[in-house]
């Protein structure tokens, strides 16, 4: 057999086509870092790993949510110019370091407490920082077109959901602060544009996809992507209407031409005709959303991008998907805000008279062909003299679209009021819908006061709170005795804040061997032995720190071991904040994390035993981390074999 010679100098890599080593290079095996590497071997290799086309590749494995968007910015930019792939993609590195450090200084700040006076007077300007780099970072990449805004988002979002979800949570926790700032920030021109308007060009589709950015900016969705979605089951509607009806003349018309505009008023059809694309919206509808519907008071159903995702909705929602189909088939729908639910209606009969003239359709119950006699008999109080009688009559005509819009944030309002999440995450999602509530309705007393008084607990934009209660005076003038408390509130709670700055928390490191009576550790997850709620441990103090009127108030000089005794700082499961007596605290009893919003502030990570402290908590409790691994492993072994399989198996979740 013969054997294959092979030269030892030869330069095999040098003969293959550039077309090839690019397909090669391409591999999503193959990182950045490789192809750098790559370049340092010959010319030839060089220049294979430089081809602009193999760094588009490149970025897009990398960051695949935003290539197309790097794309669009540029043609639309000023600057009519090539796209230079590999200073983009260097761009977006330094973009991600930036960011990075950012995160820790924030958090450090945050845990030193040298921010709250500037979170108070404008919480932005606290956890933005995009502008002051953006040029900077882009000149070092060599990159013609600032992305840096961009960027940092689409980082932000990265790290929100970076790793494990029980893993890097003080960066996820201050990734998360940023984005609902940057994202607001950006939101806010268009959402006070749209939702402000009265005007019936509104585009419903856009107001509904504007509301689900505001309260879910950690998502990354267009409202290109919304409508994508419902030209998507247009298609369906389209194939289900061809084969029960083939000769419409829908069919017949040029498809771009069938899409009505959202100002539109008339269908392009006639009624027997509209029916037909009626009873094929029914289909799918009823096929394809709302199986096993269970929930209803969940936020997820109001968010259009959720909704058409899941496939579960509430009335006002679906009614919004069979709205748009409709359009995009020429068929005019119309709402109607029905007490208790929501429908919509179109004109069946034309000739009849006021509300004979309009079919209602009820898509959430599987109704889709209610007269106006029928639907006032869904009305609770079904009188039908008097007053009842002009509220029902009234109930059943078309809506306004920003009535529409008004709508979907009632019910979200409801919605987080209702739910039974923590404490500290409904108080922060509450305070986004009122935010909206009050852009449309500034007059609105209920609304303006509710986010005063979130603003207040949350100590956060407070000069805006001020700003409101001076223009809700101004509307009202009957309030300003009832309201006068509040801006010397405001007033006193920045003063104080004022006077601390420059003033930073004092560090006060304790040692386990300075507090040997001190049996918990911080991290822990303990349960309560007498109101039996989960929580982990935040901080502790040797003995009783509350103040003397606490102390009386909560009768600890009644307990056995009284104020002597070490006390605990501690998070429920509820978002609450205690401070628990050492005798009423003991590990719980089944493993697990208690999921709490703001763990990411003390606490990088829950390893299945404990909260791993981040370095800002570790530098105050240095001891703690391995004392909760030996307290933990020594609990355990008391423990028999199935409730330890138990442990290390949520450890491994």
């Amino acid at each position: 057999m013969q054997e294959l010679e092979v030269t030892l100098n030869d330069d095999y890599l040098s003969r293959l086509p550039l077309e090839l080593l690019e397909k090669i290079l391409g591999d999503p095996l193959l990182d950045a870092s490789d192809l750098l590497s790559f370049s340092r071997t010959c010319t030839v290799c060089a220049e294979a790993a430089g081809l602009n086309s193999l760094w588009k590749v490149k970025f897009t494995q990398r960051w695949p949510s935003i290539a197309h968007r790097v794309i669009n910015f540029f043609s639309c930019s000023e600057k009519s110019t090539l796209i230079k792939w590999k200073s983009v993609f260097k761009h977006r590195l330094l973009v991600k370091r930036a960011v990075l450090s950012h995160l820790v200084e924030i958090g450090r700040s945050n845990y030193m407490e040298e921010d709250r006076y500037q979170l108070a007077m404008n919480e932005s300007s606290a956890y933005t920082f995009v502008k002051a780099e953006s040029t900077d970072l882009a000149e070092a990449a060599g990159s013609d077109v600032d992305l840096s805004h961009l960027f940092v988002i689409n980082e932000l979002r990265d790290a929100t959901k970076e790793g494990p979800p029980w893993k890097n949570l003080t960066r996820k926790f201050y990734a998360d602060k940023c984005l609902h700032c940057l994202s607001h920030e950006d939101l806010r021109p268009k959402v006070e544009a749209v939702l402000t308007s009265n005007s019936n060009n509104i585009d419903l589709e856009e107001g509904a996809t504007l509301i689900a950015q505001w309260m879910q900016p950690q998502e990354d969705f267009s409202l290109g992507d919304v409508k994508s979605q419902l030209d998507s089951l247009t298609k369906d509607v389209k194939a289900k209407l061809h084969l029960s009806c083939p000769m419409h003349p829908l069919f017949a018309a040029d498809a771009t031409s069938t899409c009505l505009k959202p100002e539109a008023t008339h269908s392009l059809w006639s009624p027997p005709n509209c029916k037909a694309i009626m009873a094929a919206i029914e289909q799918i509808i009823k096929t394809k959303f709302n199986q096993s519907f269970a929930q209803y008071a969940h936020p997820r159903k109001s968010y259009i991008n959720c909704v058409l995702r899941d496939q579960q909705a509430i009335p006002i929602t679906l009614c919004l998907v069979v709205m748009g189909i409709a359009r995009r088939l020429g068929m005019v729908l119309e709402p109607v805000s029905f007490p208790e639910t929501f429908v919509l209606r179109w004109l069946e009969f034309p000739f009849k008279s006021m509300l004979e003239r309009y079919t209602y359709v009820d898509p959430f119950n599987g109704q889709y062909s209610v007269s106006s006699t029928e639907l006032p008999t869904r009305f609770t109080d079904r009188r039908m003299d008097g007053a009842v009688n002009q509220r029902v009559l009234s109930a059943m005509a078309q809506c306004s679209k920003q009535e529409v819009l008004l709508r979907m944030l009632r019910n979200l309002l409801n919605t987080w009021r209702q739910t039974m999440t923590h404490h500290e995450q409904r108080q922060t999602m509450l305070r986004h819908v009122v935010e909206l509530e009050c852009m449309v309705e500034p007059s609105n007393y209920h609304h303006v006061i509710l986010m005063v008084q979130l603003l207040l607990q949350l100590e956060v934009n407070i000069q805006w709170a001020m700003v409101l209660i001076q223009e809700l005076v101004a509307i009202h003038p009957a309030l300003t005795t009832a309201l006068s408390d509040i801006p010397l509130r405001c007033e006193s709670m920045l003063s104080c804040l004022k006077d601390k700055v420059g003033k930073p928390r004092t560090v006060n490191v304790k040692k386990r061997t300075d507090y040997p009576q001190v049996q918990h550790a911080v991290g822990l997850i303990m349960q309560h032995r007498k109101y039996n709620y989960r929580c982990v441990i935040a901080g502790w103090d040797s003995t009783c720190q509350a103040t003397e009127q606490w102390i009386r108030q909560m009768g600890v000089d009644r307990l056995p071991k009284g104020r002597h005794q070490p006390f605990y700082r501690v998070w429920a499961s509820d978002g609450s904040d205690r401070y628990a007596a050492q005798e009423n605290l003991m590990i719980a009893l089944s493993p697990g994390p208690v999921s709490v919003m703001k763990t990411g502030r003390l606490f990088d990570s829950y390893n299945g035993l404990f909260y791993e402290p981040n370095s800002y908590l570790a530098s105050d409790y240095p001891d703690d981390a391995n004392f909760c691994r030996v307290k933990m492993e020594s609990f355990l072994k008391e423990k028999p074999e199935p409730a330890q399989l138990e442990w290390s198996q949520a450890g491994m979740e």
